[in-house]
């Protein structure tokens, strides 16, 4: 009775802090907001946020730089921008030390999914 009492416990808890709840108890994909995507305001935070590390103007790892809007939407039409961030097989994951939030990844598909405006 007793191992059945701590398992049902564990499933339990681990069911109640498997979501990830903020202050105000909604979860992150509700504070995601996606109504709108601007490059401006959305996208290159992002890319700032996730990229430059090893991608600016003065890094450049393997000579992509993602600082320089030409070279960047380069390789967002030519696909390897949106095949690495969303690490589907076809070009090298990144970042390279793992994925990006949620937020970020599903405002990159929604980006794709408008034409990759620039706003």
């Amino acid at each position: 009775m007793k191992w059945k009492f701590i398992s049902v416990f564990a499933i339990i808890s681990t069911l109640i802090y498997s979501c990830d709840w903020t202050k105000s108890g909604e979860t992150e994909n509700q504070l995601c907001d996606t109504s709108e995507i601007f490059y401006s305001l959305d996208i290159q935070p992002i890319i700032q946020q996730y990229c430059f590390s090893c991608h600016d103007n003065a890094t450049h790892t393997h000579d992509i730089n993602l600082e320089d809007s030409t070279s960047f939407f380069f390789y967002v039409t030519e696909g390897s921008f949106y095949n690495s961030v969303v690490h589907n097989g076809l070009s090298s994951p990144m970042p390279y030390n793992g994925k990006m939030d949620s937020c970020s990844l599903i405002k990159i598909i929604r980006w794709k999914n408008e034409g990759y405006p620039v706003n």
